[in-house]
């Protein structure tokens, strides 16, 4: 989270998922690779941390990692263009 404090609002970050909840500190291998780039709106500290307040403004791929380290940043990443056709109604 220290990170995120160090971007301030209106920054943009990259989103993922991880593919189990229960797992406490998920590798490469245990995130999707298909995310959100968002934009952070608002950071409200807490007493049990940091709420964000953030909108998805684009769907990115994660490309690779630099390290399989706890700390692991992505190496590359894109961003994917949306198909309106294949949302559902």
């Amino acid at each position: 989270m220290a990170l995120v404090e160090s971007l301030g609002e209106n920054r943009l970050i990259g989103v993922l998922s991880q593919i189990d909840p229960r797992t406490d500190l998920p590798g490469p291998a245990e995130l999707h690779e298909i995310g959100t780039v968002a934009i952070i709106h608002k950071i409200v500290r807490m007493r049990e941390g940091q709420l964000l307040f953030c909108e998805g403004v684009s769907r990115m791929r994660i490309k690779g990692y630099t390290t399989r380290s706890l700390s692991c940043a992505p190496a590359s990443s894109a961003c994917l263009k949306s198909n309106p056709r294949s949302r559902p109604n």
